[in-house]
């Protein structure tokens, strides 16, 4: 089976970066370990021009390439047109409903076509040519029920949509699962400061530290990521009193974040809606406590009360009473960890992805040897 994907590139942070990285890994594995013979090529839009080894993108996968187009648009459409007149493709996926106009334009109709959608690109910013060329795709793939359902709510006329749940490789595995707490208690929360991403609600975690430094002098909240939002989250901070309860790390490796996941007594992010949240699986794969606002795809990731805890978005008093309660009881916090630990392996990583990814794009399990898919988590 040749296979084609279409994606933005990897040089941003972000989720759905992490989640098309992943996506990637798992379509090279299936080619190489086939019994029958396959190809991948990827082709990135924002990626360094040429052809270059994936593993510069974080996509560690011997002999794999991504072929980059340094932004050029036009570039990449009239390159990915000239491909598709010449080279049959069994499949073409594309990472991103912004990429879709590009494909439909040149993709034959003997070729399958599937497109991941997400969230907030669908809700609020489909234009009349994305969503035309959106119903190219034979499927859209949302990464939970609760986008899924959204998106079908809008009544745009898209072709059928499944679910497919995200999933990490492991970052704790063996003896690396070892937390190193901080000797004073850290909320970490991560995610981009933008003023098209308010919904992830950095405004009442800060509310809500007030209450917590007010019952835990000590604790400080670690703010990790950027954007055009920051300087006014930081000036609320400085308004609500927090001081040097306060920082803000900017954008950080992926070892500097690791570092800070497991330093960190508590993960949160009440956030008031969001397409999945991969943030989340990263806390819980290291056994971080997390507390979530108690909508949208947090309600597929985390049980509450036992492997993390959901919270009314909007009301930061509730927030503060979950946190300072995790703070304040050793045995809750590592219990709380111990589920989430569990969850992520049973239900959030790499394998599991991959047999539902095979599954929703209709290829066969590469090795005989795989559990089949499990229920939906």
């Amino acid at each position: 089976m040749r296979i084609l994907y279409v994606g933005l590139g990897w040089w941003f942070t972000g989720g759905i970066a992490a989640f098309a990285r992943a996506a990637v890994g798992v379509l090279a594995d299936w080619v190489s370990s086939s019994q029958t013979p396959g190809r991948l090529d990827v082709m990135a839009l924002h990626a360094e021009r040429g052809s270059v080894p994936a593993e510069r993108y974080g996509i560690e996968r011997a002999g794999l390439t991504v072929e980059g187009y340094a932004g050029r648009r036009l570039q990449m459409a009239l390159t990915l047109a000239a491909r598709l007149r010449r080279r049959r493709y069994d499949l073409i996926v594309c990472e991103h409903p912004n990429l879709m106009p590009l494909v439909a334009a040149a993709a034959p109709a003997s070729s399958r076509c599937v497109c991941f959608i997400y969230s907030f690109e669908v809700w609020y910013g489909l234009s009349a040519v994305r969503r035309l060329a959106l119903r190219r795709a034979d499927k859209l793939l949302a990464l939970s029920h609760a986008a899924a359902e959204l998106t079908n709510r809008m009544g745009l006329r898209l072709p059928p949509i499944e679910v497919c749940h995200p999933g990490l490789e492991d970052p704790c595995s063996g003896a690396d699962l070892q937390r190193r707490p901080a000797p004073f208690p850290i909320v970490l929360t991560v995610g981009r400061m933008m003023r098209s991403e308010r919904h992830k609600n950095h405004r009442a975690l800060l509310h809500a530290m007030v209450d917590v430094v007010r019952a835990v002098p000590d604790a400080m909240l670690v703010v990790v990521g950027e954007g055009d939002d920051r300087n006014e989250i930081a000036a609320l901070g400085a308004e609500l009193g927090l001081g040097d309860r306060l920082l803000f790390t900017g954008a950080v490796s992926q070892a500097e974040l690791d570092s800070w996941y497991r330093r960190a007594w508590v993960f949160a992010m009440p956030a008031e809606r969001e397409g999945f949240g991969l943030v989340y699986l990263e806390a819980m794969a290291r056994g971080l406590p997390v507390v979530a606002g108690a909508c949208g795809a947090s309600l597929e990731i985390i049980d509450d009360g036992k492997s993390g805890f959901l919270v009314r978005p909007t009301d930061h008093r509730e927030l503060a009473q979950r946190i300072v309660a995790l703070f304040e009881d050793d045995r809750l916090r590592a219990a709380i960890g111990r589920s989430g630990r569990a969850r992520f392996a049973q239900h959030f990583g790499s394998d599991q992805f991959a047999r539902r990814l095979y599954k929703a794009l209709g290829v066969e399990p590469f090795a005989a040897e795989k559990p089949p898919a499990e229920s939906a988590a």
